[in-house]
């Protein structure tokens, strides 16, 4: 009985161990230089439910759906919108010369790990899904440029001053943040930045934008105060703050592209000129106004 015991426990810790080398095999594999797509494709789908039915194991990578190679056989972009996905992505196991992913306009939820995508990545769109958590914005890959997380369940405070420098465009609109986001450091080639519709608070610092910005909306938020429109880079476009609750008297700097600025109410020809327009703007609801143009406000001032 001594001996069926010694085998008995003898056979289980060799089993055990197999299944630690096993799970050891599975996580190298998964951390490789180059998996496989095949594989990084199951791993990636394997907690999403309602699938497609090319999917499966036995379907060349190739020829998944939403899943486009390149000339020679390598995964290099993946579109996944509006295919009625459930469950979870593990972003982990994107292939590694993907260049532009899209998972947007489905079920998916949970948490996003955003730590270990592919090196190249230069487009990220998650938008319109139910995705939770706070994303961690500063391990994104150095070549990304476009980000779309918005339309989720993110919430926390974004950390915008960590953000790779080829980023161009990041939107993060309609989700739970909030905060007062850092926009004293934001990448030097960023042109498009969409923030509104979350639960951000406080006065936002538009004194130290980045020069490259053309389109900067912070409406439908929460931010008090009055910010400073002095500095305004030149590029700058659009310049949305509608919906908050700012107030007070705001000279405004117009540089030579800004056409329009979208304001709590915008009051036309009751503050000093300033800078570049004809035309100066009071942040206060009292005002009763409504939108308005910064070059429509200089001819007809």
């Amino acid at each position: 009985m001594l001996r069926l015991c010694l085998a008995c426990t003898v056979a289980a810790t060799a089993a055990a161990s197999d299944r630690v080398q096993a799970a050891a095999a599975v996580a190298v594999l998964r951390t490789a230089v180059d998996p496989g797509d095949l594989t990084a494709l199951l791993y990636l789908t394997a907690n999403i439910t309602h699938r497609d039915p090319s999917w499966v194991a036995t379907t060349p990578a190739c020829r998944w759906w939403g899943v486009h190679c390149d000339g020679m056989g390598n995964v290099v972009s993946i579109m996944w919108c509006a295919g009625g996905l459930r469950g979870t992505l593990d972003l982990t196991a994107v292939p590694n010369r993907v260049t532009s992913f899209q998972a947007c306009f489905t079920y998916l939820s949970g948490w996003v790990d955003l730590t270990a995508l592919p090196r190249g990545l230069q487009a990220l769109y998650l938008n319109v899904n139910g995705f939770t958590g706070t994303p961690n914005l500063a391990a994104l890959p150095s070549s990304l440029q476009d980000l779309d997380l918005s339309g989720d369940s993110f919430t926390g405070t974004p950390n915008l001053t960590s953000l790779p420098s080829d980023l161009g465009q990041l939107h993060l609109d309609d989700n739970h943040f909030t905060g007062t986001p850092n926009l004293a450091a934001l990448p030097p080639n960023l042109y498009t930045l969409s923030l509104k519709g979350n639960s951000f608070t406080g006065t936002p610092n538009l004194a130290a934008l980045t020069s490259s910005l053309e389109t900067l909306d912070l409406s439908d938020n929460f931010f008090t105060g009055t910010p400073d429109l002095s500095h305004l880079p030149n590029r700058l476009q659009t310049l949305n703050l509608y919906n908050n609750s700012l107030c007070g008297r705001a000279p405004l700097r117009c540089g030579p592209n800004l056409t329009k600025f979208y304001t709590e109410h915008a009051c036309i020809g009751q503050v000093t000129p300033f800078g570049n327009c004809s035309a100066g703007y009071i942040l206060c609801p009292a005002c009763g106004g409504g939108v308005a143009d910064a070059r429509d406000a200089t001819r007809e001032m």
